[in-house]
């Protein structure tokens, strides 16, 4: 579920300027709000699966504790920021260079397959762990896995240097984003 918010939320917002088009070049609207509105979609409908994950997790009795679910709503803080950060360096570049939504595509399964998702990371040798972590996903994932079913979590110096990088990166997103935001309508 985490993957496909993230898949979801970076494709909806990297789409977002084309798919309202008439509301940036018609009238005036904040086009920054155009993309926040693309990816709280995808928030949104992330929240609504929560609901049934939740409802399973009641059905096999099964409650993690209150700090697993608080650093589960962190990673997706954290997940959300990169989406925004992605979304608002992408959706201008989109506008200009359409083929971006295939590249990313490819990019997502990429990231898909060197996540775990569908193999603990414990199957990996050791040396590896570190190049696979380096992809935001993979990292977030493995270690919400090990916070809700283990009750083991990452040390709070590489949670606090990893939240750095994705404010960072949102960071970016945003300074880019106001760097091609004067050229968005003229390319459309």
């Amino acid at each position: 579920m985490l993957f496909n918010f993230f898949s979801e939320g970076t494709m909806a917002g990297l789409g977002s300027l084309i798919s309202k088009s008439t509301l940036v070049t018609k009238i005036y609207v904040p086009r920054w709000t155009i993309i926040v509105a693309a990816t709280l979609n995808a928030l949104l409908i992330f929240l609504m699966n929560l609901i049934v994950i939740a409802l399973f997790f009641a059905w096999y009795e099964f409650w993690p504790g209150v700090l697993p679910v608080v650093t589960f709503f962190l990673y997706i803080i954290l997940t959300y920021l990169v989406i925004l950060g992605f979304s608002f360096m992408a959706a201008p570049l989109y506008v200009k260079f359409r083929d971006l939504t295939q590249i990313w595509e490819v990019v997502v399964s990429a990231m898909f397959y060197a996540s775990p998702i569908v193999y603990p990371l414990s199957l990996l040798p050791i040396e590896y762990h570190s190049i696979i972590l380096i992809n935001p996903m993979a990292y977030i994932i493995h270690f919400t896995k090990m916070a809700l079913t283990e009750n083991h979590y990452a040390p709070v110096w590489q949670n606090l240097l990893f939240a750095t990088i994705v404010i960072i990166f949102f960071f970016i997103g945003t300074v880019a984003y106001r760097k091609m935001e004067a050229k968005i309508a003229e390319n459309i």
